[in-house]
């Protein structure tokens, strides 16, 4: 190996990162923009999400496998074992190796609401995609995916979205639905597919708009200890080559393809668009 070559293993995962980092920023992106009225969003969202987080996970058993294996990286029979089991993978994760105490991953927990849109993804991931077509098809589907992302935002409207901002939508849809009245229709169905009142029409799709930003906020709060966990299997693989006196390393900065995975709360909050 010259100076200049990297194993494939370097070359690889860097492709895997920036396939991470695609899918994660477009999801991020089409979730905070998409809201009850323009629905095809929420589906570029699940589907890129779910494929980014996937990647993430099975990045870090990689390099963990590479870490205690002598830089040998696992077979495709391994990876293909885990599937699209979203919810094993972040399990999984929660035995690996970091310096940090205590683990980034306990932050974590069953029953928050990051969890349960971790729970979604996974689900999304298999088999609820294609609850469209496997209804229309009379086949046995898996519960609609907007309908339990209805929920999630319903749960971060009660708990996550301010009062004054909740009240701010319902005044503004209250004005314009009145300047409106008798001049206009709309025909718009809700994420739970109820054909919504003329009222609900103009106040829904502002409320989703504005859950969908500390939606964006709790998958951070997923995402930042991830990254940590990614950091410290690549470490650990980097450690190894150092040791060696590798003339080029085995993987890049895998964390770095999430350099703007930050928990700022005022600047997720804010943003529109990723990275």
């Amino acid at each position: 190996m010259t100076e200049q070559s990297f194993p494939d293993s370097f070359v690889l995962l860097q492709q895997e990162g920036f396939l991470i980092h695609s899918s994660i920023t477009l999801g991020l992106t089409a979730l905070r923009n998409a809201h009850v009225g323009d629905k095809g969003p929420y589906y570029t969202a699940f589907f890129q999400l779910a494929i980014g987080l996937e990647r993430i996970m099975k990045a870090v058993l990689i390099l963990d496998h590479m870490a205690e294996n002598d830089l040998r990286p696992p077979t495709t029979a391994v990876l293909k074992r885990h599937g699209h089991k979203l919810i094993a993978l972040f399990e999984s994760m929660r035995s690996m190796g970091t310096s940090s105490q205590p683990h980034p991953l306990a932050t974590v927990q069953p029953g928050s609401i990051e969890y349960d849109i971790l729970e979604h993804l996974s689900d999304f991931a298999n088999g609820a995609r294609y609850f469209n077509l496997d209804t229309l098809s009379s086949r046995r589907a898996q519960g609609d995916p907007l309908e339990r992302w209805n929920r999630i935002l319903s749960r971060i409207l009660a708990e996550d979205v301010p009062t004054r901002e909740k009240a701010r939508v319902g005044f503004e849809a209250a004005v314009v639905a009145d300047a409106l009245s008798g001049h206009a229709k709309f025909i718009v169905h809700g994420l739970d597919k109820k054909l919504l009142s003329f009222e609900e029409a103009l106040e829904l799709p502002a409320l989703s708009s504005v859950a969908a930003r500390y939606a964006i906020y709790r998958v951070f709060l997923l995402l930042v200890p991830l990254k940590a966990v990614l950091a410290a299997a690549t470490d650990r693989v980097m450690g190894l080559d150092l040791a060696r006196g590798a003339q080029a390393p085995s993987v890049p900065y895998m964390h770095e393809f999430l350099r703007f995975v930050w928990l700022d709360r005022p600047l997720i909050l804010r943003k529109k668009r990723w990275p």
